[in-house]
């Protein structure tokens, strides 16, 4: 069976400290940019231009700080999406 897509989750601690992240259901065929644009407006900032924001890939060893959030790697080693 094919991928077509699944959930990610985006720590956008520099966009909301209140809100540590948010789940995206996505299609392997969405872009960066995209993803920008959905995590602004589930966070409530649709009216913020995507374009002054990036997504970041952070991978982790070991138990780290993100914000102020403590986050400890999943044990499949996933990764980290973080908007900015």
């Amino acid at each position: 069976m094919a991928v077509t897509g699944g959930t990610l989750k985006i720590y956008g601690h520099l966009v909301n400290p209140d809100v540590p992240y948010k789940t995206l259901l996505l299609s392997v065929n969405d872009r960066a940019a995209h993803v920008v644009r959905e995590t602004l407006e589930k966070y409530s900032m649709d009216k913020e231009d995507p374009a002054e924001f990036c997504l970041v890939q952070v991978c982790l060893v070991g138990m780290c700080q993100i914000g102020i959030f403590t986050v400890q790697p999943e044990p499949d080693n996933t990764r980290y999406w973080i908007v900015m």
